[in-house]
Order: C-alpha cells, then sequence, then structure tokens
C-alpha cells in the first residue's frame, strides 16, 4: 500500500567511497549519488516545527517540504559532520535535516523534514 498523492522524485545521497575534504581552507562535499524515490510532499508549514529545526541546525529556515516515503532516507548528523540527503522537488534542492517515523501502525514510513538549500556563491 502506497502513500496517497506519491511522486517520484530525485534524491542525491552522499557517496561513501569519496568522503568530503578541505581543499585550499574550504570544505568540499562529498560526490553524490543520484536515486529516484517514491513519496508523498508537502510544504514545512507548522511555525513550532520550523522553530526546533533553526535551532537544532543554527540556520533561518527559508522554505522547506516534509517528506513522507517508504524508502530509506537519511538526515544531517551534526555531531559528525555528516551530510543528509539532499532532495530535488519542483526544481529546489533541500537537505534532509530531521527523519523520524510517519505512523504508529508499524508500516515503516518515515517522515522527514528537509529545509531549503540557498545557492552557493
Amino acid at each position: 500500500m502506497g502513500l496517497l498523492g506519491s511522486v517520484t522524485v530525485t534524491v542525491f545521497r552522499p557517496d561513501p567511497d569519496t568522503p568530503g575534504e578541505f581543499v585550499n581552507g574550504r570544505w568540499v562535499v562529498p560526490d553524490r549519488i543520484n536515486l529516484e524515490i517514491t513519496a508523498t510532499i508537502e510544504p514545512l508549514n507548522d511555525d513550532k516545527q520550523i522553530q526546533r529545526l533553526e535551532r537544532r541546525t543554527g540556520q533561518t529556515i527559508t522554505g522547506g517540504i516534509v517528506v513522507f516515503t517508504e524508502a530509506a532516507i537519511y538526515s544531517v548528523n551534526p555531531a559528525t559532520k555528516t551530510p543528509g540527503d539532499w532532495i530535488e522537488w519542483q526544481g529546489i534542492t533541500y537537505e534532509i535535516v530531521d527523519v523520524g517515523t510517519f505512523d504508529d501502525t508499524s508500516m515503516g514510513y518515515a517522515e522527514a523534514c528537509a529545509i531549503r538549500l540557498e545557492p552557493q556563491p
């Protein structure tokens, strides 16, 4: 049984075989592997959830989405500095910053919050 309103989206996962590194004093993110998953996407519009994510990430959130999926999806790990998956939806790239369980029925759905990645200079 799939999620209602599911679409196919592209996930960009850090490649474990190419860790990030410092180049000329600047951190360069690792290569990413492209995957396609099926998910239901909703805008992130819960003020309490946005405030919690801003405290956790230390960033002002200018846009976000909530991703519901049966696929494995990974968030950023601030303790180890491991980057999270990126997801592209409607031409915008977001970084997964929080993953939890969506329901209490043991169906295996993940609920992931993702914040908009600002264009890099």
